[in-house]
């Protein structure tokens, strides 16, 4: 887990909890981010189970963004946006401004990317990791790397890789962080 403050507000940052969800003790915070694998394999129950947790965290807004594991995302269909509660923001391929604070995110993973048009983004939240940054074995995506370096986050948090870097890297004006669990 992961928490910084940017702009007044005070964010924590999480991901691949893969259904361990309920042994977590959350801080509070304005903005909790959740940056995918939140259940195992697309498991129903798991992911209908996180979200009642998760809406019951001690923060004012949260955003979830899907991972590999949620491949229900993939195919989103009505049932699935029926088990997001309302006070979850699901963020994909698009962006949202919190309090002067502008969040995005790309699906950074396969089969899915996506690119967001040039815009000042304050944090960026992905899944999967930008390539040979905290990754594991160079395991993360180019394009993302790519687009990162264009866009140039404060923030640039994503998870994914188990095994990679946990300490925040700043590269140029942007702090990149694995906040896999």
């Amino acid at each position: 887990m992961f928490g910084f403050e940017i702009k007044g507000l005070k964010v924590v940052a999480l991901s691949d909890t893969h259904a361990r969800h309920r042994t977590l003790s959350v801080p509070a915070c304005d903005v909790l981010v959740h940056a995918g694998d939140a259940c195992n394999f697309g498991n129903k129950e798991q992911l209908k189970d996180f979200f009642d947790w998760y809406q019951a965290q001690p923060a004012r807004y949260k955003i979830f963004v899907a991972g590999n594991h949620d491949t229900l995302f993939e195919t989103a269909n009505q049932e699935l946006e029926n088990m997001i509660p309302k006070s979850v923001i699901y963020l994909e391929n698009n962006l949202i401004e919190i309090e002067g604070v502008t969040f995005a995110s790309i699906a950074a993973r396969p089969k899915l990317k996506c690119f967001i048009e040039y815009e000042p983004i304050d944090v960026l939240v992905t899944h999967g990791a930008p390539f040979g940054i905290q990754d594991e074995e160079g395991k993360g995506c180019k394009d993302l790397a790519k687009q990162i370096l264009l866009i140039e986050p404060q923030y640039a948090l994503f998870g994914h890789c188990h095994k990679g870097n946990k300490s925040p890297l700043r590269i140029g004006k942007t702090i990149y962080v694995n906040v896999t669990l």
